[in-house]
């Protein structure tokens, strides 16, 4: 894990959102084990030994962390990310850091998303880690459009867990699934996506003309065959310059 935070650190600032993760794990299995201890204390049973105590949970975020001081900017890091939270600007200027607004079909997927893996969650006993991994996540991503990984990839493996849970419990129902079973399913959609693709007159000219109506192509064009001399006016949403 270290080594991962290593790599993103000097990639990508939202690595911050990666590096919480092993934290909020030590910081909710400490509070697991301190009401744990406390509860065999009153009924005077022992305490059985964890593979994963606390002390090495909370050694492996300090690891982590300290691996992501390893960049060109060292703890200047963590000034910039420190200077993003204060600021109001960037989250009402720039499209991709405003929040959902639903009139897009991905932001329904998100809340659907979500929703969906905290109704799997509740149907069992509850892991205190995955709501509060659930919950914390859930409040960034739906601060910013930009964020919504950071919901839907746990939400998507809470979801994934309670169903092959259930497939584990329930022997007599299980399914033996192999290539044999895959290979009609993938041809399938295969063909369903080739369908798609001829009914809409898929082309790269319509790809083009598609990406045309969504970016500044004409105006990248000629900036590309006139060089007029800078600076030039850009919208923020475009990258600035």
């Amino acid at each position: 894990m270290p080594l991962l935070f290593l790599a993103w650190a000097n990639f990508h600032i939202q690595f911050v959102y990666g590096v919480l993760l092993p934290g909020l794990f030590a910081a909710v299995k400490s509070v697991e084990r301190l009401v744990t201890r406390r509860w065999l204390s009153e009924r005077g049973c022992a305490d059985e030994a964890q593979q994963l105590r606390p002390v090495m949970l909370w050694a492996i975020f300090a690891a982590c962390l300290a691996a992501t001081l390893v960049n060109p900017y060292s703890f200047g890091l963590y000034r910039v990310i420190f200077n993003y939270t204060q600021s109001t600007f960037a989250y009402n200027a720039i499209l991709e850091f405003r929040a959902p607004n639903f009139r897009q079909v991905p932001h329904y997927i998100q809340l659907l998303l979500v929703s969906a893996a905290f109704f799997v969650m509740g149907r069992r006993k509850i892991d205190p880690y995955k709501l509060a991994l659930l919950t914390i996540t859930s409040l960034v991503s739906f601060r910013s459009v930009r964020d919504v990984w950071f919901a839907c990839i746990p939400a998507a493996m809470i979801i994934a867990c309670s169903v092959r849970r259930s497939e584990a419990e329930s022997s007599a129902s299980t399914l033996d699934v192999s290539a044999l079973h895959l290979g009609p399913v993938l041809a399938g959609a295969v063909v369903v996506i080739v369908l798609s693709g001829v009914d809409n007159g898929l082309s790269n000219r319509v790809l083009f003309e598609t990406v045309q109506n969504a970016y500044p192509v004409d105006a990248v064009r000629f900036i590309q065959d006139h060089h007029p001399p800078g600076p030039l006016y850009n919208n923020f949403n475009w990258g600035a310059s």
